[in-house]
């Protein structure tokens, strides 16, 4: 059927697309528009398509199409939770883990009959579930109530994309709050920066951002800036108050780490290997 080769294609685009991203919350922005092309796609072949019987079309809508509209809602729910994270503070940043894998937690119990009937594999009410043109209010969940298109959609198989999502988000989540726990420092999804160069140099770039008031319009104090840097380099720069006075007592460069940065972006400016 086409939509395999519709998965396939979907699945190698996701995959350069994680190559590429610089960050987990831009994957997810551009896994979305590239998983909602696609269903675009799977419906345009669908509309033309008469299907052989009611066992094909309940296929369609209990396991083809909720594959794509559950990857979908995973990567919309992905890119809102990282939009939501907070921008300092580890305790913060666990609380946002433990709300959002909550929040997935609650979804089954609210659901928990037609979740149960489609995680036991029972297929005795698929006809009613799985094809289109039912509308009994007994088993409409309210999901369905907002369907833009009733020639693309069953009554249910946006909750069977629900589950996907969620299930595919809550394992993430999981493994995500694993690695954050385990290291510090600042954090983004996949990248944590560690500050490699002398402690000097970096308190002396704390100075040069405090006395330039570029920082919360020039409210933000040095101790407010150093903490920040700390976090942010995963880096404790000690007593820095005192390495004002090693700076003045310099005999050349007083600016030593500044003049480098300087000196470097010149460089690269100018084509030259910094």
């Amino acid at each position: 059927m086409f939509s395999l080769e519709l998965l396939a294609d979907l699945e190698e685009q996701l995959t350069l697309l994680e190559e590429e991203s610089p960050d987990i919350k831009e994957f997810a922005r551009m896994a979305f528009a590239a998983t909602n092309k696609k269903l675009l796609e799977l419906k345009q072949r669908a509309t033309g398509y008469a299907f052989s019987g009611v066992e094909e079309e309940i296929d369609f809508f209990k396991r083809i199409k909720p594959i794509f509209s559950g990857k979908r809602f995973y990567y919309y729910q992905l890119f809102h939770f990282y939009s939501g994270f907070p921008r300092w503070g580890r305790r913060q940043g666990k609380a946002h883990f433990k709300h959002a894998l909550k929040s997935i937690c609650r979804f089954h119990p609210a659901h928990q009959a037609f979740c149960s009937y489609y995680e036991t594999g029972s297929t005795y009410l698929d006809e009613h579930y799985f094809t289109r043109g039912h509308c009994d209010i007994d088993l409409l969940p309210v999901e369905a109530l907002f369907l833009a298109d009733d020639s693309f959609s069953s009554s249910h198989d946006c909750m069977v994309a629900m589950i996907l999502g969620y299930d595919q988000l809550e394992q993430y989540l999981a493994r995500a709050l694993e690695r954050f726990e385990a290291k510090k420092g600042f954090w983004d999804g996949r990248l944590l920066l560690n500050w490699t160069g002398y402690k000097a140099a970096l308190i002396e770039l704390c100075y040069a951002l405090y006395d330039s008031k570029v920082i919360n319009n020039g409210k933000a104090t040095l101790k407010n800036i150093v903490e920040g840097v700390e976090l942010l380099f995963n880096i404790k720069l000690g007593n820095y108050s005192d390495s004002l006075d090693d700076f003045r007592i310099r005999k050349k460069r007083t600016a030593r780490f500044l003049d480098e940065l300087k000196d470097a972006f010149l460089k690269n400016l100018e084509g030259e290997d910094p």
